[in-house]
């Protein structure tokens, strides 16, 4: 058993402790584990991403220590797609807005093929023009659904955009069709992987994996 897979064996144990106990102390615990291999093996974006993960969950949900971690990964993988992507949410979830700088990085990731990515990003762009222009809004949420119609969360903030425009009907149709793309509902007992960085897009990105609470914030649309 390599180095990795050792690691990754006792972040499982600790992974299946922390949903027993909710302690902070175990990520804490997890934390220290990844950082030590991340010392002698700093270019592995896959761990990265899982120590990152760790920092998204409850009661940790430090975002200096994400962004900390993201630009040290990119340091060593630059343009690395999911990570700024993840960065990008921790900006629109702690602080409130995607910064200019991080939404320029975006863009200027458009140039590859994968779908699933595309779609994501162009969320990510729709984020960062919430606030600012509503038509541009609206056209990156219709650029993402245009490579994935068969995510959630770019039909539930479509939706929710005509709802305010006063399109109750087109309104409705959006909320039905994230509806359906669902394919995983998350009930409490479970078992998470909390370092998965797959999981999380599917949650916070995609749409296609919810839990009970979200569901049925969705459904309140209707």
């Amino acid at each position: 058993m390599n180095e990795k897979n050792k690691v990754l064996e006792k972040i499982y144990q600790l992974n299946a402790l922390y949903l027993e106990t909710l302690s902070e102390q175990v990520l804490f615990d997890m934390e220290s584990i990844m950082l030590d291999y991340l010392h002698y093996y700093p270019e592995d974006s896959d761990m990265w991403l899982r120590l990152v993960m760790i920092e998204f969950t409850p009661p940790l949900e430090d975002y200096d220590k994400i962004e900390n971690y993201i630009n040290t990964m990119l340091i060593y993988d630059q343009g690395n797609i999911k990570g700024l992507l993840v960065l990008a949410y921790a900006q629109y979830t702690f602080r409130g807005a995607i910064q200019e700088d991080l939404f320029m990085q975006l863009k200027s990731s458009c140039r590859i093929a994968d779908k699933e990515l595309l779609s994501m990003i162009y969320l990510a762009q729709a984020w960062y023009y919430e606030s600012l222009d509503k038509e541009e809004y609206e056209k990156a949420l219709l650029k993402s659904i245009d490579y994935c119609n068969y995510f959630v969360h770019n039909f539930v903030l479509l939706g929710e955009l005509y709802f305010k425009k006063g399109k109750a009907l087109e309104s409705n149709e959006m909320i039905q069709v994230a509806l359906k793309n669902i394919q995983k509902i998350y009930k409490t007992n479970d078992f998470v992987d909390i370092t998965d960085i797959d999981s999380f897009f599917d949650e916070f990105f995609k749409g296609i994996g919810i839990t009970e609470e979200n569901l049925r914030i969705i459904q309140k649309h209707l």
